[in-house]
């Protein structure tokens, strides 16, 4: 009866403990349930807000959808990291505790958690209902979150996303009970939302780094960006433009391209975009003058291209215009000297030609009969000095003698105007008195010299340069100022020579009057030494001519 009674009780214990045990296993399985169902609304949850947010709003979004996680699996804290191919640490991005619970760190070095890290990097879930689950390679893995205060993990790791690897960290108390596999599963497909999400994100922040960086290049770009429509209209113009064309861009925008363009240059332009409306080609480029709101004009170098749109979208056309008005002039100032070389060159042989055929001409008529008559006098001096007293010889050698002088000066003369023997042995100074004084004594005109410095520190080809200068103007001022009078100033100081010739005549209207021969020969000859050269006249004022010359002082002896 005794062991009848203890075999009852034992079965009645023993089915205790199955219908206790059942009813533990069905209260877990209806807590999975739950759980798993209210995953499943989280997670559909999150898709909808992900939808509708922006991306700005998204972090705020992950991290409330965390929090709700930690409510429903009765977590500590609910974290996600991410980990880049090219670091070796995990970095914290979202996360969601209980009040109480320590943060998890911000950054993960993989060598800290080796035995964890190795399967993460494989795409593995991690799942320890208790950290001493962990086998005993792992015991820096367990030194690290007996650490952290870790006692039951999962990390769920990515399986979605090409470079980086998102892993769900889930903090919990230790369970004996079996983690469910929809569990695991739930919790990565939420990891993968949150990867997609997350990389959205950083395309995102990408893109509008992009257009912030593009924006900031057109806006401080050194050319003018102007976007147009295919009729012409003007959509988008960058500040360079607005400065180049010196409207605002509130104006440029209610204008159309050909409002400010110079129509004399404007027709290739026409017939260009012409064909690029029709297709015909992507891109040209085209130089062409544009006016400005004050009128004025600037060369530009016009790089036309067409930007196709979407399906939706109508196609647009940039320009981008470069000012090369610099450009333009510097070209237009090497036409205009090419062809005043060109007209000097002739020029200059023609004068040569005048200057040889003027010599010939008074070594011939003037000299040359002067010297035919003297020798005719002295053959019949010869032949009737015999019947002569003395004072008809006399007479007769002194007139002899005396054309003979003028026949000396006249050469003389004539030399010196071909060159200079003072300006060689004693200076620029004594050379130009030398050159007044011939005038003066041929033309009836005053001239007065000044000198200020010593001008033998002059070199041979800057002295040349300006007697030649000097030269010239004097022989202007005979020709065609009809002026009584002249001034010649010379200074030679600091490396610096300048002549000045000033006269009182009728003088003339320098602007729009084509330079004669004497004007070009005396420019070019100070271009040639560096130096410049400056007429002023006014009608009724006379003129001045200034010569300018930089120089390197030559070695001289110390004379006063």
């Amino acid at each position: 009866m005794h062991s009848q009674l203890v075999y009852a009780l034992v079965s009645i214990g023993f089915l205790l403990i199955v219908l206790i045990l059942a009813d533990r296993r069905s209260r877990q399985t209806r807590t999975v349930a739950s759980s798993l169902h209210a995953l499943d609304s989280v997670i559909s949850g999150l898709l909808k807000r992900l939808t509708s947010e922006t991306a700005a709003d998204l972090g705020k979004t992950i991290e409330s959808c965390l929090s709700e996680i930690v409510d429903i699996l009765e977590a500590k804290r609910v974290c996600w990291y991410v980990h880049n191919e090219e670091t070796s640490t995990l970095r914290r991005i979202y996360s969601a505790r209980r009040p109480g619970i320590q943060p998890s760190p911000e950054l993960i070095d993989t060598s800290d958690i080796p035995y964890t890290a190795e399967r993460l990097m494989n795409r593995e879930n991690f799942v320890l209902r208790s950290i001493n689950d962990l086998p005993d390679e792992a015991r820096t893995d367990r030194s690290f979150y007996e650490k952290q205060s870790i006692r039951g993990l999962m990390l769920i790791a990515s399986n979605c996303g090409s470079r980086r690897v998102g892993i769900l960290e889930i903090s919990f108390e230790p369970t004996e009970v079996e983690i469910p596999e929809e569990l695991v599963s739930r919790l990565s497909t939420l990891n993968n939302v949150i990867v997609t999400t997350v990389e959205r994100k950083i395309a995102y922040n990408l893109l509008g780094e992009s257009e912030k960086r593009f924006r900031g290049l057109v806006q401080n770009a050194p050319i003018g960006i102007v976007l147009e429509n295919m009729d012409g209209g003007i959509t988008f113009v960058n500040p360079t433009l607005c400065s180049m064309l010196d409207y605002s861009e509130e104006e440029l925008l209610g204008m159309r391209c050909a409002d400010f363009s110079d129509p004399t240059t404007n027709s290739k332009d026409e017939i260009l975009f012409a064909k690029v409306r029709k297709g015909e080609i992507d891109r040209y480029t085209v130089e062409k003058k544009f006016i400005r709101k004050d009128g004025s004009r600037i060369w530009g170098r016009v790089d036309v291209a067409l930007l196709r749109g979407g399906e939706d979208a109508s196609p647009l056309v940039i320009g981008m215009l470069e000012d090369i008005t610099k450009r333009k002039d510097a070209e237009y100032e090497i036409q205009r000297a090419r062809v005043e070389l060109e007209q000097l060159a002739g020029s200059l042989i023609q004068a040569q030609e005048n200057e040889r055929h003027r010599i010939s001409r008074e070594l011939h008529d003037d000299i040359g009969q002067r010297l035919s008559l003297l020798a005719v006098e002295i053959d019949l001096l010869s032949g009737t000095l015999a019947t002569m007293n003395e004072y008809e010889q006399q007479r007769h050698m002194n007139q002899i003698k005396s054309e003979t002088d003028s026949l000396i000066t006249d050469v003389h003369l004539l030399s010196h105007r071909l060159h200079s023997s003072k300006l060689q042995h004693l200076g620029l100074r004594s050379a130009v008195e030398e050159l007044v004084k011939q005038i003066i004594q041929q033309h009836r005109i005053s001239i007065e010299v000044e000198s200020i410095g010593r001008d033998k520190v002059l070199p041979s080809e800057v002295a040349l340069c300006l007697f030649r200068v000097a030269q010239e103007a004097l022989n202007n001022v005979i020709r065609h100022s009809k002026a009584t009078s002249a001034t010649i100033k010379l200074e030679v100081l600091d490396g610096l020579a300048c002549l000045r010739v000033q006269d009182s005549g009728i003088g003339f209207e320098v602007s729009g009057m084509p330079d004669g021969i004497g004007l070009v020969n005396m420019r070019e000859r100070l271009r040639l030494v560096g130096g410049l050269f400056k007429v002023e006249s006014t009608p009724g004022s006379g003129t001045s001519i200034s010569a300018t010359v930089p120089f390197t002082a030559v070695q001289t002896e110390d004379l006063p």
